[in-house]
């Protein structure tokens, strides 16, 4: 009787952020060298507090005993969030807010084995069908394979003759044991060698391998990278912590039996596999699929964290402290929840290759020009899986993990020591930390983040630096936008990239539980049963006012950081929009949370906000709030009856503008961008001015 199957949605608990083909490298770096010595003109060093709150349990891997995973701690059992877990962290957001290389993956060749041959395209059975066997040998730097015939024995026959031989084994252990028995890894079997492989359902063959020929064929070192990378996930031939296990038979000199297949036009050696019916490499690995244009200079995440290559390093300018808990934390309130943790790899291509929903049919690893679906993120949920949700597989105790996890709401402190940054660079290094001031995003950290572990709320504060947080992290928008309107025609947040980072970053509502497919919806998709892409839209949600409202918020909030009430003035105008939605409550408590960061960092008197009838009185904050950009001698108008503009007030105007302009209409926002048409601003506040006011836009 055929097993139900019951097939769900097309869903997984990350997605991916689009890979930016251009990458952003900035000109400084060939320019004016980077130095640990020798300051650049404009560098800055200080100190980036880090104020860290886990709003979910978390668990970042300290020690292990057998199945058990405990929180690392101190040598004085104070528990820490590792400093360079935080820095990865932090990198790989930064990597993508500042369109850098990607860098962070393993050059690895994924196999397929296709033996009912549902998909015909990857001609899995032909290849088998020719495959041949061989002897491999390590000679030197080289590596040759011997040809020789094989056959066939019953497993029956093999069980009567050899008693140690043991089933359930895989090739190397069974090899092993053997050998334990004094009869050699391979035993003589009239006048041939005794080859076992590893064991499937119904296996009833082990086989056996004549004496290798006279003469070898050099195997090409793509051909042995592929067949090693193969390997190399597997627990019974790959890595098992420093050891590789099939690397070390070949290299202590040991001659390998193995199953290959020559290429059709050349005749030479093409792929290589343990066992007859071995796991096939794709023609192109990730590395391939992962292509970026070409860029010379060092991108944003390499000037600041440094980078080590074959050819030169880098030492980096930023360095992470570990976050300690700012209170002790008792062994009654750990956490303590069996689970099950594992989702698909990179071989995964139905999610992880960047899919077109008209093609109705897959692209694969040995598709013409094959491309990574992004950067891999995994989604923010609003509360851990609940226990009846977790995944707590088939019983097999050896799979399963029990997790010691730190509670919710844990206060960690820890610091980031800067050295010599420009101020784009630290402003990278912050909207990287608190995705551009957005309170509502969140970063996730350790273990478990596909069941909502480690999701963290991270703050900061300034200390030794020249200007506000707002000004760094604008001045780094500043520079992206420069390049991403050059390239894509776009604002930078207005890219894919960035729209879909914070997205990403958002909480995702509950329901999300089942968000892991079964092995058997995997298994029903990738065959194609049901072809079906998965867009990185889907996990965008509607959005509430503090998505609409996310600037003003986080300019408010910055503001009130610096102690400046104008915090408060800038809050009042977006209110309506949370009545509009009936989320007076969340305004409310919006409110209170800005009045109490106010109350702690308050340096400045209260701005009362005078009438809208007296316009140079008026806070600047306010001031522009009380019109929209429209024509250019409407705008010199206003700076007219503005008595006064601080020197700190610019900054405000230039975002004004850029907020404002791009949604002109196309003869009003030419205008904007000819400075010839710019003649009432000039003599309004002078061509000085203006021209920087202009170029800064």
């Amino acid at each position: 009787m055929a097993k139900d199957i019951k097939i769900g949605s097309f869903r997984a608990p990350y997605n991916f952020v689009p890979l930016n083909k251009d990458v952003f490298g900035d000109v400084f770096s060939i320019e004016e060298p980077i130095s640990q010595d020798v300051p650049f003109q404009d560098g800055e060093d200080g100190v980036v507090r880090l104020e860290i709150k886990n709003l979910t349990p978390m668990l970042i891997g300290g020690t292990k005993d057998g199945n058990d995973v405990f929180s690392v701690r101190a040598c004085d059992d104070r528990y820490f969030i590792p400093a360079t877990s935080l820095k990865g962290m932090i990198r790989s957001v930064l990597e993508i807010m500042s369109f850098g290389k990607m860098k962070q993956y393993d050059k690895d060749f994924f196999a397929f084995r296709d033996v009912a041959n549902r998909d015909k395209s990857l001609g899995y059975s032909e290849k088998m069908d020719d495959v041949r066997s061989g002897w491999l040998c390590a000679e030197g730097d080289t590596y040759k394979l011997y040809p020789c015939k094989y056959d066939k024995i019953a497993i029956s026959d093999v069980k009567r003759q050899f008693r140690c031989y043991v089933q359930g084994n895989d090739a190397f252990k069974k090899a092993d044991k053997f050998y334990e028995n004094n009869l050699g890894y391979y035993p003589d079997v009239e006048g041939m060698k005794l080859v076992c492989t590893g064991d499937i359902s119904g296996k009833m063959h082990e086989y056996l391998f004549s004496a290798k020929a006279s003469d070898g064929e050099m195997v090409d070192d793509d051909v042995i990278k592929k067949f090693l990378s193969v390997y190399k996930p597997s627990k019974a031939y790959g890595k098992d912590g420093n050891s590789f296990k099939l690397r070390e038979r070949l290299e202590n000199g040991m001659d390998l039996p193995v199953f290959y297949h020559c290429d059709e036009k050349t005749g030479k050696v093409a792929t290589i596999g343990i066992s007859r019916m071995y796991r096939y490499p794709f023609a192109k690995g990730v590395e391939q699929a992962a292509k970026q244009n070409s860029c010379k200079e060092l991108d944003m995440a390499e000037r600041i964290f440094g980078y080590i290559s074959k050819e030169d390093s880098l030492k980096g300018r930023v360095q992470f402290g570990h976050a300690f808990a700012k209170s002790a934390i008792g062994q009654n309130e750990i956490v303590t929840k069996p689970v099950v943790l594992g989702s698909p790899q990179a071989t995964y291509y139905p999610l992880y290759l960047k899919q077109a929903q008209g093609n109705r049919k897959y692209v694969t690893y040995n598709s013409n020009e094959p491309e990574i679906a992004g950067r891999k993120r995994y989604t923010i949920m609003q509360n851990m899986v609940a226990d009846e949700k977790m995944p707590h597989g088939n019983g097999n105790e050896n799979v399963g993990s029990q997790l010691h996890m730190l509670p919710s709401n844990i206060d960690f402190e820890g610091e980031i020591i800067v050295h010599n940054l420009k101020k784009e660079e630290l402003g990278a290094l912050l909207a990287a930390i608190t995705f551009y001031g957005q309170r509502e995003l969140h970063h996730n950290i350790g273990m478990g983040k596909a069941l909502g572990m480690g999701k963290l709320n991270v703050e900061v504060r300034l200390d030794g630096f020249k200007y506000s947080e707002m000004e760094y992290m604008n001045t780094f928008v500043q520079k992206m936008d420069a390049f991403t309107k050059a390239k894509y025609n776009k604002s930078w947040k207005d890219t894919e990239q960035i729209t879909t980072l914070f997205a990403l970053a958002q909480e995702h509502p509950n329901g999300m539980e089942d968000c892991y497919m079964s092995l058997d919806e995997y298994k029903h998709y990738k065959d194609g049963k049901n072809f079906t892409v998965r867009p990185n839209e889907s996990y965008k949600i509607q959005q509430s006012p503090f998505d609409i409202n996310a600037e003003v918020i986080s300019k408010a909030r910055l503001l009130a950081k610096e102690g400046n009430y104008d915090a408060l003035n800038v809050l009042s105008k977006i209110k309506s929009e949370f009545w509009k939605s009936d989320d007076l409550q969340k305004f409310e408590a919006l409110e209170n949370e800005i009045r109490q960061v106010l109350d702690k960092n308050k340096t400045k008197p209260t701005v009362v906000a005078p009438t809208p009838e007296q316009p140079s009185s008026l806070s600047i904050v306010d001031f522009l709030a009380s019109f929209r950009i429209a024509s250019i001698a409407a705008f010199a108008g206003k700076l007219k009856k503005r008595e006064h503009i601080e020197e700190s007030d610019w900054s405000l105007i230039e975002e004004k503008l850029k907020l404002e302009i791009p949604n002109l209409k196309k003869g009003d926002q030419r205008n904007w961008q000819d400075f010839s048409k710019w003649k009432p601003i000039v003599d309004t506040i002078g061509e000085t001015v203006a021209k920087k006011l202009y170029d800064s836009i």
